[in-house]
């Protein structure tokens, strides 16, 4: 797809000279990267090139999404990159039911997107490893991975200041994932999407079909909640930091 800008190539300079234009003739210059609207009345219009351009707009975010939901083991046969891949083929084909729907967020159309994504591959690689009823893999149908207490925990401890062994990390994410069930499963889902997605409060309010007051309680209380429970256990005393 189109990078940042729309430049005409440079043509060899093989290539028999031409008259260059006059000042006075129109030059064509590069065009900046159209933001969001211009592109969806692009798409309106019937210009199919401003598919994979919008798209472009929202990548990175998605990839944050991506690399945090997506389970390790799945990431050892799946790269995020495939995710998005296929997240644009879905984009590509069903982008006229986000023109014709209510006028949400994009980006929260295409994270939903991405996230049935992720639980297909959950579904259809961690139920091949299963073996017995004693190592059966839970598999969230409503949800992208694991419980939000444990994917907290390992943001957390990742983004710890000290400098633990993997070994250690493992123990201490899941002493922390345990305390953190302590706080309610609503409240862990929205300090995720807030500081680890890093969605703002409006996206936040409509992935989980709240209104934008109600988020914003929870969101306040949530942050209480967990500084209280980190200053009353020394050992997780280094995880309060600018994540918080």
């Amino acid at each position: 797809m189109s990078p940042s800008f729309y430049c005409l190539k440079l043509k060899s300079m093989a290539e028999p000279r031409v008259r260059q234009p006059m000042m006075s003739e129109a030059i064509p210059m590069c065009q900046p990267v159209k933001d969001e609207a211009s592109l969806l009345d692009a798409i309106r219009r019937g210009d199919s090139e401003a598919v994979g351009d919008l798209f472009e707009l929202h990548r990175q975010r998605l990839l944050r999404m991506v690399h945090l939901r997506l389970d390790s083991r799945v990431r050892q046969r799946i790269d995020a990159t495939d995710v998005l891949q296929e997240t644009f083929l879905v984009m590509s084909r069903r982008i006229q039911e986000f023109l014709d729907g209510a006028g949400g967020s994009l980006f929260v159309w295409l994270r939903l997107l991405a996230a049935q994504k992720i639980v297909d591959l959950h579904r259809e690689h961690l139920q091949a490893q299963k073996r017995d009823a004693s190592r059966e893999v839970s598999i969230f149908e409503q949800r992208m991975t694991r419980s939000t207490s444990d994917l907290l925990a390992t943001q957390l401890v990742i983004h710890s200041s000290s400098p633990s062994q993997k070994v250690m990390k493992a123990e201490r994410r899941t002493k922390l994932s345990e305390m953190l069930m302590e706080i309610e499963e609503l409240d862990r889902d929205i300090l995720v999407l807030r500081h680890f997605e890093q969605l703002s409060n409006r996206e936040v309010a409509e992935t989980l079909e709240m209104n934008e007051s109600s988020v914003s309680t929870r969101h306040v209380r949530a942050l209480i909640r967990l500084k209280e429970l980190l200053r009353g256990h020394e050992e997780f005393g280094d995880l309060i930091s600018g994540q918080f």
